[in-house]
């Protein structure tokens, strides 16, 4: 159980890292695409939107995907787990003196 802890730990982590990664940076280059769209040339401006809009649905979707293994998949990795130790130490019929 320990040697897997960390595993999944980092796991997790790096699925909120670029869950977070991904919708700070989709949002700013959305931003930045706005303005040149305001400002001047507009097909780079649609460019970039497209680019920000992709970089935040990837994000939102690795928030899914962290929503999903932190609701499905550990509870049943502990279930899991629980089931091996009890099946383990189980006594098998009475005390022998």
């Amino acid at each position: 159980m320990r040697q897997h802890l960390p595993v999944i730990s980092r796991i997790i982590g790096g699925l909120f890292g670029i869950a977070v990664g991904c919708v700070i940076g989709g949002i700013a280059v959305a931003g930045v695409a706005i303005t040149i769209l305001v400002t001047g040339v507009i097909s780079l401006g649609f460019i970039s939107m497209a680019a920000g809009l992709l970089m935040l649905a990837i994000g939102l979707c690795a928030a899914g995907l962290l929503v999903l293994v932190c609701g499905k998949f550990l509870p049943w990795f502990a279930k899991g787990i629980a089931k091996l130790w009890q099946s383990l130490f189980k006594k098998k019929g009475g005390a022998c003196a």
